[in-house]
């Protein structure tokens, strides 16, 4: 393991001891992906104003 992804490891660990769960962007089960939710609804209001 390369060292900048075993301190990125690290610090996601000591983070989830911490405050019992990942941050909030990192939670792949409870955050949203942008460019399928927000993402997507933006462009449509795009279009509907052209």
């Amino acid at each position: 393991m390369g060292e900048v992804a075993k301190f990125e490891y690290v610090c996601f660990a000591k983070f989830v001891e911490k405050f019992g769960q990942l941050p909030e962007f990192n939670d792949k089960k409870d955050s949203l992906k942008y460019s399928l939710t927000v993402g997507r609804k933006h462009e449509a209001q795009r279009r509907q104003r052209k």
